[in-house]
């Protein structure tokens, strides 16, 4: 895993975003954090009870690799099974024997683990809660948009000065700024964009040096908006590791084919 998933905290094609609707009130942030976050955690739980495509790109320091995986989820872990790689195209007859064989052993594997709690996500050994990220920004006035045919709230957003980072990922998260898109009429989040402001130094640069990160997150909704999946990731990270090795990667996922997936498999 790399620093996209602390990012992404759980979870298309270019947007674009149409003039402002009229003028409506716009309630502030903080009044509207408790169900944003309440709805974000029923999203994460709903999103496991799908399965879906994911078409895989990641550039590092230059070279390209491509994929595409189908993913279910198994008490909330989820599992990959490849399915083509990189411009080939599909398997062949044998790879897909040994995917299935591989899956069916992952299955009784996850089958066994205890359900993954929802509301947040562990990473590196550490739980990082909706809530707790949600509070590590200070939200500004939002601002009505049209985005795909929806009135949307964006609010900016920028690092919460009186917040620390427990760990070296979520120091990245205290160095970014950027905007969440609130839908108006479901208050889903609709889109993340955060970007870092300025380089993160760990040990005063001599371990590493992020010289650079951001995201671009989207969910579309699905059940006449009861329920948003992910659509579209794009995370980028430039750093220095050791003073003088340079690292590069940009990872994008686009997500499709949603199916929901049999009651066992959840």
């Amino acid at each position: 895993m790399n620093l996209f998933c602390l990012f992404l905290l759980v979870f298309s094609g270019p947007a674009s975003a149409g003039p402002s609707p009229a003028a409506a009130p716009i309630p502030a942030a903080a009044s509207i954090e408790a169900r944003v976050i309440d709805n974000f955690t029923g999203d994460q739980t709903a999103n496991w009870r799908y399965r879906h495509t994911e078409r895989i790109t990641i550039v590092k320091n230059g070279r390209r690799e491509s994929r595409t995986v189908r993913i279910r989820y198994i008490r909330g872990h989820a599992d990959a099974r490849v399915i083509a790689v990189g411009g080939r195209g599909p398997l062949r007859p044998w790879e897909i024997a040994a995917q299935r064989q591989a899956a069916a052993r992952r299955a009784l594997a996850l089958a066994r683990r205890p359900p993954l709690r929802a509301g947040g996500f562990s990473f590196r050994h550490h739980w990082y809660s909706f809530k707790r990220l949600a509070g590590d920004f200070l939200y500004g006035p939002g601002a009505a948009r049209l985005w795909r045919g929806r009135t949307v709230w964006v609010y900016p957003l920028r690092p919460n000065p009186a917040v620390r980072g427990r760990t070296m990922e979520e120091k990245i998260l205290l160095y970014s700024r950027g905007q969440i898109w609130i839908d108006a009429r479901s208050l889903h989040v609709a889109r993340i964009q955060l970007a870092t402001f300025a380089p993160v130094h760990y040990w005063l640069g001599l371990l590493a040096t992020v010289q650079a990160a951001g995201l671009d997150f989207r969910l579309h909704p699905r059940s006449a908006a009861a329920v948003w999946l992910p659509a579209y990731v794009r995370f980028y990270v430039r750093s220095r590791i050791l003073i003088f090795k340079k690292f590069r990667e940009t990872k994008t996922q686009r997500f499709s084919d949603y199916a929901r997936a049999a009651p066992a498999v959840q």
